[in-house]
């Protein structure tokens, strides 16, 4: 009994000693799966970016909270005889566990998944008064899945190349697939 003790605590205090903080930004492309069928223009890409703050138990297992822009997409098109454009925006704060791995003395990989409270919104204008239609909005909890690179610049700077997945809030039922392809970097505490 007493060796499991003495293990138990000299197993916290490892952890302990190795805890480590960390935050991290970056900013890239975001895609939105939106279907472009019936319409006269259809624009999925936009510029999206993420904000997050970590910390390590051990070399391996983080938890990571943060926020994740997804950018905007806009489609036109003709309903009841009127030319509208809609665009798509989402949003989400997200709480992921984070799997890290070094591949070489400066190279790591990170594996993320949880969940995103995704807020979506939907602006509708009619093109020809250039009339706002009350906008739709919409939040829903949704998975997110990222895998990422890091390359370390220093011992507490590492530069970031991400690759973030998850859905947008469901209208009507439908939700659409939201990506971002992200450059950022990483300070550890």
């Amino acid at each position: 009994m007493k060796k499991i003790v003495l293990a138990s605590l000299m197993t916290l205090a490892v952890g302990g000693a190795f805890a480590q903080a960390y935050v991290g930004g970056a900013v890239g492309t975001a895609h939105v799966s939106e279907s472009c069928d019936y319409t006269t223009s259809c624009d999925r890409d936009d510029i999206g970016y993420k904000l997050y703050a970590g910390y390590k138990f051990t070399p391996n297992i983080a938890i990571e909270a943060g926020y994740a822009d997804f950018g905007k997409a806009s489609l036109e098109g003709y309903v009841s005889g009127f030319k509208v454009r809609g665009d798509l925006t989402s949003t989400a704060p997200f709480l992921v566990g984070a799997f890290h791995a070094d591949f070489a003395s400066r190279l790591s990989g990170v594996a993320r998944l949880g969940v995103a409270n995704v807020k979506s919104t939907v602006d509708t204008t009619l093109l020809i008064t250039n009339t706002s239609l009350p906008s739709q909005s919409e939040t829903k909890l949704q998975p997110l899945f990222g895998l990422g690179l890091g390359y370390a610049v220093t011992k507490n700077v590492k530069v970031t190349l991400d690759a973030d997945f998850t859905k947008s809030a469901e209208f009507q039922g439908e939700s659409d697939n939201l990506r971002l392809i992200s450059i950022g970097a990483q300070y550890s505490f």
